[in-house]
C-alpha cells in the first residue's frame, strides 16, 4: 500500500464540477498527496476513473497527475471575477507511463460548511498547483447573420461552341416494283452421241502431275432481252405542307439586338426536325404535319424553348423574334436589352432587387 493510502485520505469526487476535495486533517505537517485523473471525455466520478499514487510519475499516458494537500479546509469564499485567460504554456514532454497503484476506496461526501466572510486580499503567495479543469461554460448565443454580400459583375459572353454535327440523312425512298422477267431464247438441238470405243486394259497408275494453271475466264454471256415496264404504281400520300419559319436575337451592349452566329441550331423537341440558322439568324422548318411542337434552341450556358407553336396546312411565321438573351436573371439586361442592375442589386425574374 502507497504512502497516500497509509494516511487513510478520503477523496471526494463531485460529478457536476470533476473538484477533488480533502477532509480536514489533524494539525502538523502532512505528507503531499498525488492522484491519478483519468482523462476519459465522461464524468470522472465513474469508479476507477482516478487513483491514489505516491509520486506523479505513477500516472500513466491517459492520466493527469494532480497534487492534493492535506490542509485544514476553511470555509469557501464567495467567487472573484474571472481574470483574463493566460497565455498557453509549450506543451511538456510526456513522461513515461508509471506503474498503476492500487485504487483507494471512495471516502464519504462531507458536508458543504458555509460561505465565510471574504477577507482581505492578502499579500500575493507562490504559484499554486495547477487545479483541475473546471466544466465548460454555457455556450453563447449565435451572432446576427452579416448581410449578404453584393453580386458581382457578369462575366463576358463565352465564345460561341462549335456547331453541332450534320444531322443523319433522310431514308431513300422505296424502290419501284420490278417489271417482268423476259422469256428465255429455245435451247439449240442437241447433237448426236459418237460410238463407243473399246475399252482398254488399265495400266498401271503414274505419279500426280502437278497443277496446271488456271484456265482463262470464259466470256459472259449475251444478256437477255428487257422485260417489260410493269404498271405504275398508285400515287402516294402528298408531303406535309405545314412548317414553322422566325429569326433568332440576342441583346448587345447598347441595348439593341443582334442576330445569333450563322449555324445556330433550332431543334424541334422530340421529333426530327434540326435546322441552322443563317447569317441573319432566320430559319425555316418545313414538310412539318399540322400539330402543336415545342422549338428548343441550345445555347453554351442555357438553352432557350419556345412552346406549343401551332403548325397547320402552310409554313407560317413566328410573331417575335426569339430572343435567347436570359432578360430574367442578366444583371446586363433586367428586363429588358440594355437595363443595367446597380453593383448592390440582383436581377430576378427581370427586376432589380436586392
Amino acid at each position: 500500500m502507497n504512502r497516500a493510502s497509509a494516511a487513510a485520505v478520503a477523496i471526494v469526487v463531485c460529478s457536476s464540477t470533476t473538484l477533488l476535495a480533502q477532509p480536514p486533517s489533524p494539525p502538523g505537517p502532512q505528507p503531499r498527496i498525488w492522484v491519478c485523473v483519468r482523462i476519459t471525455g465522461t464524468d470522472t466520478a465513474a469508479a476507477g476513473n482516478i487513483r491514489v499514487v505516491s509520486t506523479p510519475n505513477q500516472c500513466t499516458a491517459g492520466e493527469r497527475p494532480q497534487q492534493l494537500d492535506s490542509l485544514p479546509t476553511g470555509p469557501q469564499g464567495p467567487a472573484g471575477p474571472a481574470g483574463p485567460p493566460g497565455v498557453t504554456g509549450v506543451t511538456g514532454v510526456t513522461g513515461a507511463p508509471g506503474i498503476t497503484g492500487p485504487v483507494g476506496a471512495t471516502g464519504p461526501t462531507g458536508v458543504t460548511g458555509p460561505t465565510g466572510v471574504a477577507g482581505a486580499t492578502g499579500s500575493t503567495g507562490p504559484t499554486g498547483v495547477i487545479g483541475p479543469t473546471g466544466g465548460t461554460g454555457p455556450t453563447g448565443e449565435t451572432g446576427q447573420t452579416g448581410s449578404t454580400g453584393a453580386t458581382g459583375v457578369t462575366g463576358l459572353i463565352g465564345p460561341t461552341g462549335a456547331a453541332g454535327p450534320t444531322g443523319t440523312t433522310g431514308l431513300n425512298g422505296a424502290p419501284g416494283a420490278a417489271g417482268p422477267q423476259g422469256a428465255a431464247g429455245p435451247l439449240g438441238a442437241t447433237g448426236p452421241a459418237g460410238a463407243q470405243g473399246m475399252k482398254g486394259a488399265v495400266g498401271p497408275t503414274g505419279p500426280t502431275g502437278f497443277p496446271g494453271d488456271a484456265g482463262a475466264t470464259g466470256a459472259d454471256g449475251a444478256p437477255g432481252a428487257r422485260g417489260a415496264v410493269g404498271p405504275t404504281g398508285p400515287i402516294g400520300d402528298p408531303l406535309p405542307g405545314g412548317g414553322i419559319t422566325g429569326q433568332l436575337a440576342v441583346c448587345t451592349a447598347s441595348g439593341s439586338t443582334t442576330p445569333p452566329p450563322a449555324g445556330t441550331l433550332v431543334h424541334v423537341e422530340g421529333r426530327g426536325f434540326n435546322v441552322f440558322t443563317g447569317t441573319n439568324g432566320t430559319f425555316t422548318i418545313d414538310v412539318m404535319p399540322p400539330g402543336i411542337y415545342d422549338l428548343s434552341i441550345p445555347g453554351a450556358t442555357r438553352t432557350t424553348k419556345v412552346a406549343g407553336v401551332m403548325v397547320g396546312t402552310t409554313v407560317d411565321a413566328l410573331p417575335n423574334p426569339v430572343l435567347l438573351t436570359d432578360t430574367q436573371t442578366d444583371r446586363n439586361n433586367c428586363g429588358a436589352c440594355g437595363t443595367v442592375c446597380a453593383a448592390s442589386l440582383r436581377c430576378v425574374t427581370g427586376v432589380c432587387v436586392p
